[in-house]
């Protein structure tokens, strides 16, 4: 009798956690829901003969408009504040194309310099060939990434210890189904764990992945399968990321995994965090949480911060 009402209250607790799950699930589909819908109303805009450029001169000034005459001295613009400015082209330290999608309460919006990734997790884009990213994360990990086209990037990551280091690899294919809109991904992550006592541990995790909307505001869903330890994972892992830019200078991200099969049964990772914009760096600050279920429910958290420096193989001119 002790052992059946010992079973009933282990099948009540279970079937009550799968609940929770549940009604998580929903929760943070309703958290991204308005960052998905943003994410379908940003189609890309249709451009016309007239060029836009953004310039950025030697002293730090930045112009945005549209190019009424370039002679080889000098580039006169029509922008929104200034109205017609002539700049020479010796002071010019970068031209760049721009749209004019991109001006919001006459100001131009930058891509993000970290739009290839969440926290942790990448999205359906991919580096554009020549851009390149140092990324440190919580101190210890870092990471390196490089665009070797439009449609393939390579990065390599490592978190360094006296007698162990973890490495990896994470080659990645991007294809763009609808410009600026859909993209899908396709790539692993590859590495181990390797000690000075030769007893390494090699991981992997194959991953397929489909982004809707564009670089600044999107949502995601992937797929993947880990394996490590010379198996497989006996069921898939789940991840559902977002991004919306708020801001000239700053995006909400959130990145959330569900994960099939642990050592007691299914749980969950979910963050929330903010992201700085700048020219030239991004900053993270998120708070992660992970959800255990099974027999033993229970939740902790832990903060994420991240600094990413991108970089180009060769200067815009």
């Amino acid at each position: 009798m002790k052992s059946l009402w010992s079973n009933l209250q282990t099948l009540n607790l279970r079937t009550f956690n799968i609940s929770i799950m549940k009604h998580l699930i929903l929760l943070f589909c309703s958290l991204l829901l308005p960052a998905f819908t943003h994410a379908q109303l940003v189609r890309p805009v249709q451009e016309d003969s007239v060029r836009m450029v953004v310039i950025e001169t030697v002293d730090g000034n930045e112009f945005f408009g549209k190019v009424l005459e370039d002679t080889p001295d000098a580039i006169l613009l029509e922008t929104t504040t200034l109205g017609q400015v002539r700049i020479p082209k010796v002071s010019i330290s970068v031209l760049k194309e721009g749209t004019k999608g991109r001006v919001v309460a006459g100001e131009y919006w930058h891509d993000s310099p970290h739009s290839t990734r969440y926290l942790f997790a990448p999205t359906g884009y991919g580096l554009r060939k020549g851009e390149g990213y140092y990324n440190n994360s919580m101190v210890f990990l870092n990471q390196v990434s490089y665009g070797v086209s439009d449609n393939f990037s390579i990065g390599l990551s490592v978190i360094p210890f006296v007698v162990t280091n973890v490495l990896w690899i994470t080659p990645k294919v991007s294809i763009p189904l609808k410009k600026d809109y859909l993209n899908a991904g396709i790539g692993v992550l590859a590495g181990g764990v390797f000690t000075t006592f030769d007893e390494n541990f090699f991981l992997g995790l194959p991953y397929a992945n489909l982004t809707l909307g564009s670089r600044n505001q999107n949502f995601t869903v992937g797929l993947g399968y880990g394996y490590g330890n010379g198996q497989w994972a006996q069921a898939p892992t789940l991840m559902i990321g977002s991004t919306a830019r708020t801001g000239k200078k700053f995006a909400i991200v959130t990145e959330n995994y569900f994960l099939g099969n642990t050592l007691d049964g299914p749980s969950t990772i979910l963050s929330l965090g903010g992201r700085f914009l700048g020219k030239r760096v991004a900053l993270d600050a998120a708070i992660t949480g992970f959800l255990g279920s099974g027999s033993d429910f229970f939740f902790f958290a832990w903060p994420w911060v991240s600094v990413t420096v991108p970089f180009r193989s060769s200067p815009d001119k």
